[in-house]
């Protein structure tokens, strides 16, 4: 009888009527509840006893269905593998949430069922009726993805790749580096792992700087799954011979590690710089790729497409040589030989050839690369012509030019006069002198030397007549036979044949 009379003062209440304090036996709770949804639903259409027939404790879901016998309770709770009672969705208490306040539950996992994050902020009626069977409708994506079209081959919808609760929006900014899967982008793997060469998930395909195949790839681009282009997101990577050097021919976007080797498509032998010592390696050691400075000497006409070989080497040039004239970029160090010096010197390694100076290195000692030096004197190898050389002939350069074979200098720009008359029919001066030790002769020979007095005709085989000076001159062409000379030992003959000129016309020496 009490619990009627409480239904009844519940009912009033409900109605608009002026409500008045409630008898102490009702509980207190009820201040807390009797504005809920559930119970603004029921009062003044349910007497209270219908539910509330063992007091003011919850009723069980039995009570619910003597009404609602047509509803089926389709929602299922994996959390706890149980069907949840209708009070679960459809509140009594204290709360204000309507029926469809589905995110009160579902903000969160639900055993196996992620979080709703895409589609949180949708009405879950217009996929989702939970008295109904089947409880979920199934709509097409497009219906309010209109503008998602993709062009991916071997999709079958949208859901191969997105699940429809999961949160699709995530941005490069908020992808943890040690988990960069999320989404979408995280099922790209299921299909691409099986396919070698495509995704190479073993060999950490996405790397840093690539956390995401989206951070490339745009599924839902007019262009279908085409790769982004490089420069959209490297234009501060200039490149050297940009229409040979396609990003992609020397990284593999899908690989890891460094680029490929310069030598996949150069073949030259380079040893140069040493790639032991060059901390770029060989090539990229003198064509750093992506050098902005030398991106930019490239581009301007006949610009150069390595760097000056002063970034590295520091040192004076040999004379007005440049470095190319002695060193083959791709080459090692090179040999200095007499071929070597010849591509410049052609003149002076021909005069030298097969002679004591053939090997350029003999004189010149200095480095290459530094300043001049001087040459070794003459003496540090002839010691022997210096020793003997006579007065006069002691600079060997008057006679020598270090580049010639032989003396340039003939023995008439000094002795004009005497190489002029020369000796008798010849004028070889070496006949008789030498201009240094050790060959030749020291002094001049007798004349006996050559003119054997047995083989002398007419009067030189007169005793008195063995001493040659007496009418012979060293460097005159014909000996002296006129009077004067030959009376200048025959005195008693001064008066001899006064008309004539010459003695030897009538005393022959012929």
């Amino acid at each position: 009888m009490t619990g009627r009379i409480v239904c009844l003062l519940l009912v009033l209440a409900a109605c608009g009527r002026e409500r008045q304090a409630e008898p102490e036996h009702v509980p207190a709770r009820w201040r807390e509840v009797r504005a809920s949804t559930g119970h603004e639903k029921h009062i003044g259409k349910v007497a209270c006893v219908e539910c509330h027939a063992q007091g003011f404790e919850p009723p069980g879901l039995d009570v619910c269905t003597r009404c609602h016998e047509q509803t089926s309770t389709l929602h299922h709770n994996d959390a706890t593998a149980q069907t949840p009672t209708c009070t679960e969705c459809h509140d009594f208490a204290a709360r204000t949430a309507t029926a469809w306040s589905c995110m009160s539950c579902h903000d969160r996992r639900q055993g196996s069922v992620a979080a709703v994050g895409a589609h949180a902020d949708q009405p879950c009626a217009e996929c989702h009726q939970p008295h109904q069977s089947p409880a979920t409708v199934t709509r097409a994506c497009t219906e309010c993805h209109a503008d998602k079209q993709t062009q991916h081959a071997g999709l079958r919808g949208c859901r191969d790749c997105h699940a429809v609760h999961e949160d699709t929006h995530v941005t490069l900014a908020s992808i943890d580096p040690a988990h960069p899967a999320q989404g979408a982008a995280s099922r790209c793997e299921q299909c691409h792992a099986a396919q070698p060469g495509k995704l190479r998930v073993d060999a950490h395909a996405l790397t840093t700087g690539h956390p995401a195949c989206t951070s490339c790839h745009a599924p839902h681009s007019a262009r279908g799954f085409a790769a982004r282009p490089c420069a959209e997101c490297h234009a501060n990577q200039p490149v050297l011979a940009a229409t040979r050097h396609a990003c992609t021919g020397c990284h593999a976007p899908h690989a890891p590690g460094p680029a490929k080797p310069c030598t996949s498509c150069h073949r030259e032998q380079v040893a140069h710089p040493n790639p032991t010592k060059s901390p770029r390696g060989a090539c990229l050691g003198c064509h750093p790729v992506h050098d902005r400075q030398l991106v930019a000497m490239a581009a301007a006409p006949n610009g150069a497409s390595g760097l000056a070989c002063t970034t590295c080497h520091a040192m004076p040039s040999h004379a007005t040589a440049t470095c190319r004239d002695c060193h083959a970029p791709h080459a090692g160090k090179p040999a200095l030989t007499v071929g070597l010096c010849a591509s410049c010197h052609a003149s002076e390694t021909k005069g030298t050839a097969n002679t004591g100076h053939a090997k350029c290195l003999t004189c010149h000692t200095s480095s290459v690369h530094g300043p001049q030096g001087k040459p070794p004197t003459c003496a540090s190898c002839h010691d022997a012509q210096t020793r003997t050389a006579p007065s006069g002939h002691a600079n060997c350069a008057q006679c020598h030019a270090a580049h010639a074979p032989k003396p340039v200098v003939r023995c008439a720009t000094c002795h004009a006069e005497p190489a002029a008359r020369g000796h008798g029919p010849r004028v070889a001066c070496a006949s008789c002198h030498r201009p240094h030790g050790p060959g030749g002769p020291a002094r001049p020979p007798a004349c006996t030397s050559c003119h054997a007095r047995p083989t002398l005709a007419g009067l030189h085989q007169a005793a008195k007549h063995a001493d040659c000076a007496s009418c012979h001159h060293a460097h005159e062409q014909q000996p002296s036979d006129d009077r004067a000379t030959c009376t200048s030992c025959h005195t008693d003959r001064k008066t001899h044949e006064p008309t004539a000129k010459r003695c030897a016309t009538c005393h022959p020496f012929r």
